[in-house]
Order: C-alpha cells, then sequence, then structure tokens
C-alpha cells in the first residue's frame, strides 16, 4: 500500500495524492516543490532513486493521521479545508456462510 491509501483510511477528510505530497513538503518529509527529489528526513521517508519513488514509513503514517484528525489540523498540514469524507462501509459475510 502507498502512503496515501494507508492514511486515507483512519480520517475522516477527503485525502488524495496532491494533499499528501503538499504534507509531506509542508512538515518536511520531502524536499520543497522545484527542488530535486531527495531523501529529507529518513524517519518519515526515504527517496528510491532507482525507482524515483518516495517510500514512507510507519512513523510518517502514525504521525500524518495524527496531523489530520481535525479540520484545523488538516488545513495547517495541507493547507486546504477539510472536506468531509462520505463513506459507505459494506460488511462481508464471515467466511464459510454461504
Amino acid at each position: 500500500m502507498t502512503g496515501v491509501q494507508t492514511c486515507a483510511l483512519p480520517i475522516c477528510w477527503r485525502f488524495n495524492t496532491q494533499n499528501h505530497a503538499e504534507a509531506a513538503r509542508h512538515i518536511g518529509a520531502r524536499p520543497p516543490k522545484g527542488d530535486p527529489d531527495r531523501t529529507v528526513d529518513l524517519r518519515f521517508c526515504e527517496y528510491i532513486t532507482s525507482f524515483k519513488r518516495y517510500l514512507y514509513s510507519q512513523a510518517w503514517i502514525d504521525h500524518l493521521v495524527a496531523e489530520l484528525s481535525s479540520p484545523d489540523g488538516f488545513k495547517a498540514t495541507t493547507g486546504k479545508d477539510a472536506s468531509p469524507l462520505n463513506r459507505v462501509v459494506e460488511r462481508l459475510p464471515p467466511v464459510g456462510d454461504g
């Protein structure tokens, strides 16, 4: 799973890849926009040059979820207003039920 997929699960706001990149730059996990891609804070992520992608840690996910837990925290972290996520949860039948 990518960081975005994992982080989007426990929060109540719409959260997309653009929000994720903005948060990573704001918190200092990634370099500012326009700078070359590189590892900035190894606690949160590492830039993998062979894949040209960032690999985020569980510490990043935990930190981001905590930051995004309120509308004010969402705005402070992403620069955008939080938009409620309307989610329908389907319950699957237990294994073995026919």
